[in-house]
């Protein structure tokens, strides 16, 4: 199916208002500290859901096109990046805030993030013809060769250690199997349990290994009953100042366009990221450039380059994932399984099948970006005073979200236990300083590569050895693993992006030991399913187990493993999912929020209420009464239908 270029802007055209809608929802998305892209795609899906499937791929793609553009105020506002792709900005924005020049900061954060997403979204658009034309001849073997490359280069390039890489992405890959097998209809580890076996549910997943462990475990109780505010009152920001600020960004036109090519470029790597982009932005920034103020001291170059190389990669990185199949970071492994469930099927046919898909992707991350910058600017002040919320007034809330996100895909009390079990793992796996991302993309690329294996074995078998563009991908395989092992992300005693801080060394060996039974025992029970259902469970099992003993012989020794957990915070999130099973999100989501903020926050006792009544508004949003063995709103509902308009 060709669309002509009138066609797809007619398209885009047609789907403005939902196009607004997403990008302010990734503007809010970006201001609420803690919640950022992949979570706040995690809470979008279940609105996206109300629209036909176009409609809700431009939702998805508007909210994730923006989200960095506001991202980065409140990281400069508080002096605290909430993730990596904040970090590079945060040392020169924080000492520009501190010495008076917020609003300056702000406008070159606004401008340069559009100005990068801009240029990231031509990129995609003039390269989707390119890769449109390699993809297309590409068949199920270079898919599977080229999948196994990704979750390769993710492992080896997302911490200290390519076997810990390797390890956490065969946990994703053997998650990804539970359920029925599309080609043998064979039911995989579903425990007898009717609703396993569509699969695991993404939501509960992405909530349990990053949301989670961001309440319980970096939340002390000093800090829980610390002020609601920060002790700085929230910053004025003058509308010249922000202009001037913009000023600057043009001024510096070209070390934008230079930063948001090495943006562009880090995108189409799978396992590079934000955390490597902007870095390499800030270092080109600080050789290239003679500011008027030194680096580190509130250079606005420093602004600058970071934050146009973190929104242009998004442009860059979309291209392999919906080309290829296979994302680069955890925001694109999420969208991937967004599209997933929205019977959007990405990878090599696309190009072929429906190539407006990449045109209108391409379109609907221009215009977003150009729309929301005169919407930031016109609200700036307001942005920099929402930005000064405290993270643990945010935090709670992205909570519920997430918690409530992944019932409106899957409401039942499964999906209750799917999410404390990732919550355990995405706990442990945070305090023991091991990566998480590539759970989440060997979790979206093992039913891909799992495809194109099954179909490469029954077509050409050991004979896709010899097909030209097979070795030119396992080459790049092999330079990845020659990359890692000269050095380039192998540095002792570094900690990961995602890692929070103050991380205190914990029982390694312990949890090696239960996985290497968890792999073990996924070995043997898989021996007995048919034919090709087998291979995919023995073969992540086996690359885990031999993950994970290369891990123990470079891992240090074992310590005790204390302070894991806020007892009191766990307490009162295990009451959370017990109340949603007896009566329901809106109502837990109210009685969770009422608790929470009088006992561990100074929240005055008059918002309570509000506050309580907001988060149950949110819950019925997105999920209303999916699950609940009292269902006492269920009159109200047929009243009020909200949801599913």
């Amino acid at each position: 199916m060709t669309v002509s270029l009138p066609q797809t802007i007619a398209s885009v055209i047609e789907f403005g208002p939902v196009l607004v809608a997403g990008l302010i929802f990734g503007l809010a998305a970006g201001l609420a500290p803690g919640i950022s892209g992949r979570i706040g795609l995690l809470i979008a899906l279940p609105v996206a859901l109300w629209f036909d499937p176009v409609g809700a791929a431009v939702f998805l793609i508007a909210m994730h096109a923006v989200v960095h553009t506001s991202g980065s105020v409140p990281a400069v506002v508080l002096g605290l990046p909430t993730s990596s792709s904040e970090a590079a900005t945060v040392v020169d924005g924080w000492p520009m805030m501190q010495a008076g020049r917020g609003g300056e900061a702000v406008g070159a954060i606004l401008a340069a993030s559009v100005a990068g997403g801009v240029l990231g979204a031509v990129a995609l658009l003039l390269l989707a013809p390119l890769g449109g034309s390699i993809a297309r001849q590409f068949t199920s073997a270079e898919v599977a060769a080229l999948s196994a490359t990704g979750l390769l280069a993710i492992a080896a390039l997302s911490g200290k250690s390519l076997a810990l890489g390797l390890l956490v992405a065969a946990l994703g890959v053997l998650a990804a199997t539970v359920g029925v097998d599309a080609h043998s209809a064979a039911q995989r580890f579903t425990l007898g349990r009717l609703e396993l076996w569509d699969g695991l549910n993404i939501g509960a997943l992405v909530a349990g290994l990053f949301v989670i462990p961001g309440l319980l475990r970096d939340q002390r109780e000093g800090e829980l009953n610390g002020p609601a505010l920060p002790v700085l009152s929230p910053p004025r920001v003058r509308y010249a100042d922000v202009l001037a600020g913009c000023w600057q960004t043009v001024r510096n036109g070209w070390l934008v366009l230079r930063s948001s090519v090495l943006g562009i470029v880090v995108g189409f790597i799978p396992g590079l990221g934000a955390s490597i982009a902007v870095w390499l932005a800030y270092g080109h920034a600080s050789t290239s450039t003679r500011p008027n103020v030194p680096f580190g001291q509130g250079a606005i170059e420093g602004v600058i380059a970071p934050e146009a190389a973190n929104n242009s990669k998004e442009g860059g990185a979309m291209l392999p994932t919906l080309l290829f199949a296979v994302p680069g970071t955890t925001s694109m492994g999420i969208l991937l399984g967004a599209f997933a469930l929205l019977g959007i099927e990405v990878g090599p046919g696309m190009a072929a099948r429906d190539p407006w898909i990449i045109q209108m992707a391409g379109w609907v991350i221009l215009v977003a970006n150009l729309l929301a910058f005169p919407i930031c600017l016109a609200v700036a002040p307001l942005l920099t005073r929402l930005a000064a919320l405290h993270r643990g007034m945010v935090v709670p809330f992205a909570l519920m979200a997430s918690t409530v996100a992944a019932l409106a895909i899957s409401p039942s009390v499964e999906t209750l236990a799917q999410i404390v079990v990732f919550g355990a793992l995405g706990t442990m796996l945070a305090h023991l300083d091991w990566p998480r991302a590539p759970f989440v993309l060997g979790f979206v690329i093992g039913p891909i590569l799992e495809g194109a294996l099954t179909r490469t074995m029954l077509t050409v078998g050991i004979g896709a050895l010899q097909r030209p563009m097979v070795l030119v991908i396992i080459g790049l395989a092999l330079a990845t693993v020659l990359f890692w092992w000269k050095g380039g992300t192998r540095r002792k005693g570094a900690t990961l992006p995602e890692a929070a801080e103050g991380a205190e060394p914990a029982s390694n060996t312990a949890f090696s030991i239960m996985l290497l039974a968890i792999f073990g025992l996924a070995i043997a029970l898989a021996w007995s399913l048919p034919g090709q259902a087998s291979v995919l469970p023995i073969l992540a099992g086996t690359w885990g187990i031999a993950a994970t003993l290369a891990a123990l012989a470079t891992l240090g020794p074992p310590r005790r493993c204390a302070n894991l957990v806020t007892p009191s915070v766990l307490i009162l999130f295990l009451g959370l999912l017990v109340t949603i099973w007896l009566v329901g999100p809106p109502l837990a989501s109210a009685a969770f929020a009422l608790v929470y903020y009088a006992q561990f926050t100074r929240l005055s006792r008059r918002w309570l209420v509000p506050v309580a009544l907001g988060f149950a508004a949110v819950a019925w949003i997105l999920a209303g009464e999916t699950i609940g063995l009292v269902r006492p709103l269920t009159a109200f509902s047929d009243l009020v239908p909200i949801r599913g308009l």
